[in-house]
């Protein structure tokens, strides 16, 4: 039987794991795989949700797409990831939380995906299915990555660093969007001002 044994080319075991470290000076970048436009067309959260319809991601540049795999595994095989995931199937959100696993948090800063593409809506960029990989790397490590990838002409984003509990999403505005829920809430419990 040809599958009884470990594949000696692939394996069954990952070079890097797929939870995040406690280290909270890490880093963590997101690296898309192409170009394309955030579209909820297809994705996980549209099956989810039962909505039908709209335009999934499409390829716009294979070429880009062979680049930002080639670096991603150097990047592996030179032990400079210290735990990543995929992108793809659930989106951004979906990798957030894989990483975060049940135990660790992420505090993750979307701010410049949004000035980069240019998109607003924060669910299209935290669920829309782009081919990427989120990486966490180390602190020392980050100058030699982002040489890399302007060596290699690879568009990533830093995110932000391991801490924390669960995900904590910002977007760049003064505040992030849990912090304003927080405020909202508090603002019940305060006495307008000029009322005694």
């Amino acid at each position: 039987m040809p599958f009884r044994t470990q594949n000696p080319e692939l394996g069954t075991e990952r070079k890097c794991p797929s939870a995040i470290s406690e280290d909270k000076n890490n880093w963590l970048i997101y690296i898309p795989f192409d170009t394309a436009k955030f579209r909820l067309g297809g994705s996980l959260l549209s099956e989810v949700t039962g909505i039908l319809g709209g335009r999934a991601p499409e390829l716009m540049d294979s070429d880009y797409f062979i680049d930002c795999y080639e670096v991603v595994r150097e990047f592996v095989e030179d032990g400079v990831v210290v735990s990543g995931v995929t992108s793809c199937r659930g989106g951004l959100m979906n990798a957030l939380s894989e990483l975060a696993g049940k135990n660790s948090g992420i505090q993750a800063d979307l701010s410049g995906i949004i000035r980069s593409y240019g998109e607003s809506d924060i669910v299209k960029i935290l669920f829309g299915e782009i081919p990427g990989a989120v990486l966490e790397i180390k602190d020392s490590d980050f100058d030699y990555v982002d040489a890399e990838m302007l060596l290699q002409d690879v568009a990533y984003y830093p995110l932000g660093h391991p801490g924390g509990t669960g995900i904590d999403i910002v977007t760049g505005d003064s505040n992030n969007i849990s912090g304003i829920l927080q405020s909202l809430i508090g603002m019940q419990d305060m006495t307008p001002e000029g009322e005694d």
